[in-house]
């Protein structure tokens, strides 16, 4: 595995060059991308996590995130929503997305200290769906605890306000139309070592048939009483 930096930037500071390394990077590992639908999650983003190579400084790994206000019943939550996200093969096994993401939910959640804020996450592959018990406490949905009545709103309210056509409410998943993206096979199968993981089969039971595109929405408390010991260690170390 190489060695990797990871920096935070806003996307209107990404140039050319940078752009499309990034779709070059999400066509390796997923089927169905088109360039103007790459450019459309981009335009909708506000930040980019990015990670390079320390020796040559090429981008081998990003995740875009935008923060917005969800109206909940009576409460306004603000959510950071993390868009197309991806890592070049030998650098999976780094932090540093981790770590970027640790820096950004502190300070949005010191921008909003009497607010409810959390982190929503759409996901189509299992490996993404197992950074949630790697970075937090309490997540949903989950294997062994049922999804809290405000955070089953939450994601409602995602669905309803960024996949109105898309969204099942009662199963919280988004089902793309058309040829979605997906993940080419072998990059995130649910092997059977991954298996023995609970939270993998969960992932795998919740969304049967990601592998064709359908993305699980899922949200964590982002403030951070609720971050595993890791992700304090890693943002602090």
């Amino acid at each position: 595995m190489g060695t990797i930096r990871s920096q935070t930037v806003p996307v209107r500071s990404l140039d050319g060059q940078e752009r499309d390394r990034l779709y070059r990077l999400m066509e390796a590992d997923y089927l169905g991308m088109s360039r103007p639908a790459f450019e459309e999650d981009l335009r909708e983003k506000e930040d980019v996590m990015l990670l390079r190579d320390r020796e040559s400084a090429q981008i081998v790994g990003f995740s875009t995130l935008v923060v917005f206000d969800l109206p909940v019943q009576d409460a306004v939550v603000r959510a950071v929503f993390s868009g197309d996200t991806v890592v070049q093969r030998e650098f999976r096994n780094s932090f540093g997305l981790g770590i970027e993401l640790g820096r950004y939910l502190r300070m949005v959640a010191g921008r909003y200290p009497h607010d409810i804020v959390v982190w929503l996450l759409t996901t189509k592959g299992c490996r993404t769906y197992a950074l949630l018990p790697l970075l937090f406490r309490e997540f949903y949905p989950r294997w062994d605890a049922a999804t809290p009545s405000l955070h089953a709103r939450i994601m409602d309210a995602f669905g309803a306000r960024t996949y109105p056509a898309e969204y099942d409410p009662e199963h919280h998943l988004i089902r793309h139309a058309g040829t979605p993206q997906c993940l080419r096979p072998g990059v995130a199968d649910a092997t059977a070592r991954r298996l023995r993981d609970p939270h993998t089969r969960f992932f795998v039971q919740a969304n049967p048939d990601h592998m064709n595109g359908d993305e699980l929405v899922c949200v964590a408390d982002a403030r951070e009483d609720n971050w595993h010991p890791r992700l304090r260690r890693l943002v602090d170390g």
